[in-house]
C-alpha cells in the first residue's frame, strides 16, 4: 500500500500552518486507536478533501491482505 498526499496529476498543498493539510490530518488520525489502516486512509482522504475545499485529494495505491486487519494503534 502506497499513500500519496495528492492523486496523480495534482500537486499537494503546503497549507497555511507548520504542516501540510495531509500531514496535519494524518498526524491526528493515525493516533486514534482501533481504526483499521484502510479506513484510516479513507478518513484522511475525506478530511483533507474537506480541509482544502475539494482541491487536494489524497490517493491510495495497492492492496493489503483481505483477511487480516492492520492497526497503527490497536487499542488501549
Amino acid at each position: 500500500m502506497v499513500v500519496y498526499a495528492a492523486k496523480h496529476g495534482e500537486t499537494a498543498l503546503d497549507g497555511d500552518s507548520l504542516n501540510s493539510p495531509f500531514a496535519t490530518v494524518l498526524a491526528r488520525v493515525i493516533k486514534e486507536p482501533k481504526v483499521e489502516v484502510r479506513k484510516l486512509f479513507d478518513i484522511v482522504r475525506d478530511d483533507v478533501w474537506k480541509a482544502t475545499n475539494r482541491t487536494q485529494q489524497p490517493f491510495t495505491y495497492g492492496s493489503l491482505p483481505g483477511r487480516e486487519d492492520f492497526y497503527f494503534v490497536a487499542g488501549r
